[in-house]
């Protein structure tokens, strides 16, 4: 079976969870919120773990925070995914998850403005 990850770009509150919902329950995909990973890590950083850390050891319960929508987590995540290893370690972990390490999977790419 082919896997496919949709990854939908655009910027802050554009609706890009709205048509990612959207997507997945149109085509029975998994939807995985990858700005609320972000956060997480933002929120782990702001407990002063470094975000590499926080990366490696984010865990489901992590994202379940109502802190996750502040102001000060979208900032520190921001700052998070400007590192380098941080961003290749979550395409590495986004395309593994969706796909699996055996599956070939396709990206579709859907730009929100």
């Amino acid at each position: 079976m082919l896997g496919f990850t949709v990854a939908i770009d655009g910027p802050a509150a554009a609706g890009k969870g709205t048509v990612g919902r959207a997507v997945a329950a149109h085509f029975g995909f998994a939807h995985l919120d990858t700005g609320l990973l972000y956060r997480a890590v933002g929120a782990k950083v702001l407990n002063g773990v470094t975000a590499e850390e926080a990366a490696e050891t984010l865990k489901a319960r992590d994202l379940e925070s109502d802190q996750l929508r502040s102001s000060a987590v979208a900032e520190a995540a921001s700052r998070a995914a400007a590192i380098p290893p941080y961003a290749v370690h979550w395409s590495i972990s986004n395309a593994a998850l969706q796909c699996g390490p055996a599956v070939p999977c396709w990206t579709v790419a859907i730009s929100v403005r």
